[in-house]
């Protein structure tokens, strides 16, 4: 291994683990990180099993799916007006 791979891994490894540390402070001290994050692990197998059911079993998850879609296409929207935005400013 090259010093400069060794370089961009001891980034990597540090990145990760300030990332962690960041993680667990939130966890630590912000209510709402910790009710979305037991939120996330009930909802997401949830939602994937849901998922796996497919269209055919109810009509109304065809109409799920594309509000679902339609939620992303205006999220993106908004990050892409607010970058402009910033960049603008």
């Amino acid at each position: 291994m090259t010093a400069r791979q060794r370089q961009s891994l001891n980034r990597l490894v540090n990145a990760t683990k300030y990332s962690l540390q960041g993680l667990k402070a939130t966890f630590k001290n912000e209510q709402a990180f910790r009710q979305e994050l037991y939120l996330t692990v009930v909802l997401a197998p949830l939602a994937m099993w849901l998922a796996h059911t497919g269209v055919e079993l109810h009509g109304l998850s065809g109409w799920a799916k594309d509000a679902g879609s339609a939620a992303v296409m205006l999220s993106l929207i908004n990050v892409v007006v607010i970058r402009a935005l910033v960049l603008l400013t």
